[in-house]
């Protein structure tokens, strides 16, 4: 698919894939934080994690999250959307940048969702709304996005 020319008709991603595609950016976290947690393991100080272990955990948790990020600002896809063949699109069919693609679909919603008592209402909100006929979550209506198969 061309990133430079809207698709002339969205053929949206099922709820299946994209449940499994979520889950497995989640579990892509796992590998990443190995050598961090590795690390933080060494340089503990008795039960209190020293500053060095509490910045490796960040680092190894930033360094994919940015990766993510980029790969979404850039072509839509997340590694798990890649695996997959799924895009995220303008609800018009252009390609999303980093406003859309990042910041409105994944940075408000993290934000909203961990406010205390409303967060966890947004998120089963944001969960439920993906059974409607245009499968579209709380985040991808907040971002004007949807995803495709590709």
């Amino acid at each position: 698919m061309d990133l430079a020319s809207p698709p002339t008709e969205l053929n949206l991603a099922d709820v299946g894939t994209r449940f499994i595609g979520a889950l497995i950016d989640v579990l892509l976290y796992v590998p990443a934080l190995i050598p961090s947690v590795l690390i933080a393991g060494l340089v503990e100080d008795g039960d209190e994690l020293t500053p060095l272990g509490i910045i490796a955990i960040v680092v190894g948790m930033l360094g994919l999250g940015v990766f993510q990020w980029y790969m979404i600002a850039t072509t839509g896809q997340s590694i798990a959307k890649r695996w997959l063949g799924m895009r995220i699109v303008r609800m018009n069919g252009s390609p999303v940048n980093f406003m859309h693609g990042v910041v409105l679909r994944s940075w408000l919603i993290a934000f909203l969702t961990n406010i205390p008592l409303v967060g966890s209402i947004v998120w089963l909100v944001d969960c439920a709304m993906i059974f409607g006929a245009d499968r579209r979550c709380l985040h991808d209506r907040l971002a004007d996005t949807t995803v495709i198969k590709i």
